[in-house]
């Protein structure tokens, strides 16, 4: 009987941690390792906001701003995932610990997490993650044409420095592109850039 018991009750108790299949970690880059992987894989958003955000109180209280600026360029991603629910999703609060943050306006505090991100990058001339922000900033403002093709053409000039800085290095390629740069050239044209 006492052994049926404590079989019962370890089962309660593991079933009621959030955490399960988690590794416990002080590390703040593998928090957001961690974060990516429960809502990109497992659509385990509830954890994985609190992972982001553990993160970013490491990094912030040790005045890591590039961790921190990573911290928030990843976080910008988990807002816009289907993990929290389409365009379409009536709204409401997530629950996500920036309260803030609801199914509505969840797309505009992303780009609030984009443009927070980016001081620190642009301080250490880090080109290859301000690219990606101006990349996803244009992406997000796609109804508003001027500023997506403002965002792109920041992008394109990112990707120009980075392969100036870092020649032997590529940046990430699109399918159907043979360079970023290219693929960023064909959104403006789709986009109406001039």
């Amino acid at each position: 009987m006492n052994r049926r018991l404590a079989i019962i009750s370890s089962f309660i108790f593991v079933a009621g941690c959030s955490g399960i299949g988690v590794i416990e970690s002080d590390d703040p880059a593998v928090k957001l390792n961690q974060a990516d992987h429960l809502y990109r894989d497992q659509n385990r958003y509830a954890l994985a906001d609190r992972l982001f955000h553990e993160a970013m109180e490491i990094y912030s209280s040790k005045n890591n701003e590039l961790g921190l600026a990573e911290a928030h360029r990843r976080y910008a991603y988990f807002l816009q995932s289907s993990t929290l629910g389409g365009p379409t999703t009536p709204s409401r609060n997530l629950g996500l610990l920036d309260e803030t943050v609801t199914s509505k306006n969840r797309y505009e505090k992303a780009k609030e997490y984009f443009l927070k991100s980016r001081p620190p990058f642009e301080k250490y001339s880090d080109y290859s993650s301000l690219g990606n922000i101006d990349w996803a900033l244009g992406l997000l403002s796609i109804k508003d044409p001027m500023a997506a093709c403002t965002y792109f053409e920041k992008s394109l000039e990112d990707a120009r420095k980075f392969k100036e800085k870092t020649p032997n290095v590529s940046l990430y390629t699109v399918p159907g592109f043979n360079t970023f740069e290219e693929y960023l050239l064909d959104l403006k044209r789709k986009t109406g850039c001039k």
